[in-house]
């Protein structure tokens, strides 16, 4: 069975997720254009993109004593949304301990 839509419903616009801007417009240009700096923020930027994270920690680390701030901040930002977060580290060692804890009593004794 098709259900047809309610003329006089609201049309969906989405998850209400997220901002109107349109998806397939061009990315907002990254600092440092024409210079290598640059160039090497956006072969990190790209790295970002594919999900090669050493990749960009790499290249990052070389850019953030470069002179123009702008590169540097970027960097930093991406640099920064690599690593690892410390909330994971405490809720996969939370877990360890109570699966320890399990095992211990309840296999091992």
């Amino acid at each position: 069975m098709v259900r047809r839509k309610d003329k006089g419903a609201p049309e969906d616009k989405g998850s209400g997720k997220g901002s109107d801007k349109d998806p397939e417009a061009s990315p907002e240009p990254l600092p440092g254009e024409g210079t290598e700096e640059g160039e090497r923020l956006r072969s990190a930027d790209g790295a970002f993109e594919r999900g090669d994270y050493v990749e960009v920690r790499r290249v990052t680390r070389g850019l953030l004593e470069v002179s123009d701030d702008a590169v540097a901040a970027h960097a930093r930002d991406l640099l920064h949304r690599t690593q690892v977060d410390p909330i994971q580290v405490v809720v996969i060692l939370a877990c360890l301990a109570l699966f320890s804890t399990i095992a211990y009593l309840y296999v091992l004794t």
